[in-house]
This record gives structure tokens, sequence and C-alpha cells, in this order.
């Protein structure tokens, strides 16, 4: 029901397939209200075991995230029910991104990263990051089971309409502020991440879904080769029609607390090649599609 959730559960609906939703019922989506809903916390998930069955899903998808504990509840109650879910992670696990966020020692990771490469050995950089409650050791619980065949999708930076993070967002009202002329510093300016339009990484999801392979696939979502920061602020510039300059200065410091060497670009080959995935939005109409929302926001 939040910002991927309900993307998903739409997109799903356009591709003909018949859904269910299951979801702590704090609020209601817009736009779906011929689509069923059970509600309860992940944790109580085993309780709607006879509802479930009714509904005899092909797939899980679940966004719950982040904990080994929710995972595991979900695992054990659709075991026998379906041929696969899909459990959405994130290219946090990557011990680059611990690079990134100074808790991993050693060396600057190379880029790109594929699903095979070196995992974070520390816990997350967010002080409340433990065992349980952690995208690595989520995944870590997943794989370790036989019930049920899963896949791991390690999602991108996402953006689009809803995003709380306000990746477009905030780009739009810097620009707005600046006085047609926006300087960054250049360090985090030339930062390199993998962004994903959040239609484009639900599709993702789906094509999992649809997957009746047997084993465990672990794939990464969003678009190739990464976006640096500055690319982003004139990808959202053109999206708006702003018509000043974006430049970066070596003078300016940012005030985040990283180590800006260290990129973090996932190669997302293995789904292109597997899968045939592709993006149904280009990176540029996704901008602008975003653009066009957060506008009607205002």
């Amino acid at each position: 029901t939040g910002f991927f959730g309900q993307t998903i559960v739409r997109r799903a609906i356009n591709a003909d397939h018949g859904v269910l939703v299951y979801h702590r019922g704090s609020s209601e989506p817009d736009g779906d209200t011929e689509v069923p809903h059970l509600h309860g916390s992940t944790l109580e998930i085993s309780r709607h075991l006879e509802a479930i069955k009714n509904f005899a899903p092909d797939a899980v998808i679940d966004t719950s995230q982040f904990m080994a504990e929710t995972t595991n509840a979900v695992i054990d109650t659709i075991h026998g029910l379906c041929d696969r879910y899909i459990l959405v992670s994130s290219g946090d696990v990557y011990r680059a991104y611990g690079v990134l966020h100074r808790t991993e020692p050693g060396p600057l990771q190379a880029m790109p990263v594929d699903e095979d490469g070196e995992l974070r050995t520390k816990q997350g950089f967010d002080s409340v990051a433990t065992e349980l409650e952690d995208n690595l050791y989520m995944e870590r619980a997943a794989l370790s089971q036989d019930r049920v065949p899963t896949t791991i999708v390690r999602a991108p930076a996402m953006f689009g309409p809803w995003d709380k993070q306000e990746r477009i967002a905030g780009p739009m009202k810097r620009l707005n502020e600046s006085g047609g002329k926006l300087v960054l510093a250049e360090e985090a300016a030339e930062y390199r991440f993998t962004y994903g339009y959040v239609d484009n990484v639900a599709d993702a999801l789906l094509l999992c879904a649809n997957d009746r392979r047997d084993g465990n696939f672990v794939f990464n979502a969003g678009y190739p080769d990464g976006l640096s920061i500055i690319e982003r602020f004139r990808l959202v510039a053109e999206a708006m029609g702003w018509e000043g300059e974006i430049t970066s200065s070596p003078d300016l410091k940012s005030e985040m607390n990283i180590d800006f060497d260290q990129e973090l670009i996932m190669d997302t080959t293995r789904m292109r090649k597997e899968l045939g995935y592709e993006e149904a939005v280009p990176i540029g109409e996704a901008m602008r599609r975003s653009v066009e929302w957060e506008l009607q926001q205002t």
C-alpha cells in the first residue's frame, strides 16, 4: 500500500494477474477497491492461511523487507502453497555499501558489482540494524531454506510517484530555490549509484513471479551503468523545463559522512539475459512522469 507495494499491485493488475493484498491495514491504497485485501502484521500471516489457500497463489511477492523474523513467518505459511517466493532486498547488502558508509574495512570495491559480488561482513550503518533487522540477514534466512523456491531481487534507489525519500522532489526544490544557478559539492556531484523507476522494478518482480525454473535465484535490478548525482539533477532540470546552470565546485564539501570514492553500481546483466528483462520506461520519460506527479501534488 506504500510507494512500492501499490505500484506492484497496479502493474500486476494491468498485466492481467489476479492479486490478493496482505498488509497491515493502517492505510488503504487508492484506485484498487476491487482487489481483495487481508489485514494483519507480517508475523500474523499464518492466521490467514485458509484465505491464502482459497486464493491459491502461484507466487508471493514480499516487500516487507529488513527482518529475518518476518521472512521466516511468510515462508512458514506459504510453503506448499505456491511455486515461487519473491523477496525484495536491496543493493545495501553488498560490501561496497559498507565501504561507502565506512562500516566495512578494506579497499574500495570494484564496480559494477554483480550478484556474486562480495557482501557486507558487518551489520548496516544504521545503529538500529541488527541480525534480525537487516536485508543481509533477511536474505540469508530466505536462501537457507528449501521449502519454497526463492528469488531475491536487490532493488536500486527507486524513484517515482509517492517516493518519500524525495529523490526527485528534493532536486526539484533545490533547483527552484537556486536562483537559476545551482552549485553542487564536486565530491558528491560525480558520485554514481544505481537507480530505478518504480514501475520498471515492479515489472522485474512480476517477471520473477512468472519464472518456473527450479532452484533459488538472485537478481540485481535497476537502470544499467549507474547515474551520477549531477546527472540526476540535470535530468530533473530537463524534465522541469528548468533553464538555469548546474555546476560543481571542489571548494564545497558535502555534509554526508560517506566515502564518495566508493560508488555502488549494480550489474543488471543477469536478469536481462535470463529473464529477458528490459525497462518499459526509459530514464528520461521516467523523470518526466515523476516531475509531473510531483507538480500535481503542489
